[in-house]
């Protein structure tokens, strides 16, 4: 399979040939998740506040709230190919756990603080955005 330029999700149909008279044609398919050079290496969870990872971790976000973004921001890791855990699984989560989360980030994750205080880029209304759109209407 050849990746060069490719990026994402890439896949590759063979077709393997036997005397097997049962199953004369088999078809293989290798599927493979391609990383642009990019993110090819290991970065520190805080480096996405930096240039060159802000332009599309951060700045999409921008001056958005709630589900806009969330959407802009954090559905690159918390969606389906993202690797981190999903809104479904976010939307069962308390509260004061999701505020914690999002402000001060994950211990040995690839999960920042997002909180101005922690470096990141998010007043505490724009938390209180995400957490509202992710906790569905809990109480606080």
């Amino acid at each position: 399979m050849n990746v060069k330029g490719k990026m994402g999700e890439v896949s590759k149909t063979v077709k393997v040939y036997s005397n097997d008279p049962s199953r004369p044609v088999t078809i293989l398919t290798v599927r493979a998740h391609v990383k642009d050079a990019l993110h090819m290496k290991e970065y520190q969870s805080r480096e996405i506040f930096n240039t060159p990872c802000s332009g599309c971790h951060i700045d999409r976000g921008r001056g958005k709230q709630g589900r806009e973004l969330f959407s802009s921001d954090c559905m690159m890791c918390h969606g389906a190919h993202g690797g981190a855990a999903p809104v479904r699984t976010m939307k069962g989560e308390k509260r004061d756990h999701l505020v914690d989360t999002v402000r001060n980030g994950v211990s040995g994750s690839s999960m920042p603080g997002w909180c101005t205080g922690k470096g990141g880029p998010l007043s505490n209304k724009e938390i209180d955005s995400l957490v509202d759109f992710l906790s569905d209407g809990a109480t606080r």
